[in-house]
């Protein structure tokens, strides 16, 4: 989970993968928050990815970013990608959450966290924490824009 962490360091964003109903993919992008080898999601209380999730908490999450590091012939752009599959489940109530994760995830809080807009985003709120299960890693080229 070293190489997870060093690929997840900053403000990471990635795409999450759950399943509807009828067991199409559904993929969004989101925010990540990697805490303690485990990936945390803000989101709506009744979003879809929250529907999915417990429905079926086997999710799967896309994290790329550009390598800086090697450059790829002129006209392309060096991607590396983390792939990373896992049970995900709802945290509800969100103030259950260690209080550095917390602090991190809803920092506008911080300031009043006992105001009406803050009870507003806790009651409106949920967070998903998915804990990897299998991660893979793929570095390939794209045609650069």
């Amino acid at each position: 989970m070293e190489k997870l962490s060093l690929f997840l360091q900053g403000s990471v964003q990635g795409k999450l993968v759950s399943l509807r109903q009828e067991k199409s993919p559904h993929v969004v992008t989101v925010n990540l928050y990697y805490y303690n080898n485990v990936l945390y999601i803000r989101t709506l209380r009744h979003s879809v990815k929250v529907r999915n999730v417990r429905r079926s908490p086997l999710v799967s999450v896309i994290v790329d970013r550009q390598d800086l590091d090697t450059l790829p012939e002129k006209g392309f752009v060096r991607i590396e990608s983390a792939l990373i599959e896992g049970k995900c489940q709802v945290i509800d109530p969100i103030d259950t959450l260690p209080r550095e994760l917390f602090a991190s995830i809803f920092s506008e809080l911080a300031e009043s966290p006992s105001s009406p807009k803050a009870e507003e985003i806790k009651a409106s709120r949920v967070v998903l924490k998915i804990t990897p299960t299998r991660v893979r890693y793929q570095r390939g080229k794209i045609k650069g824009f």
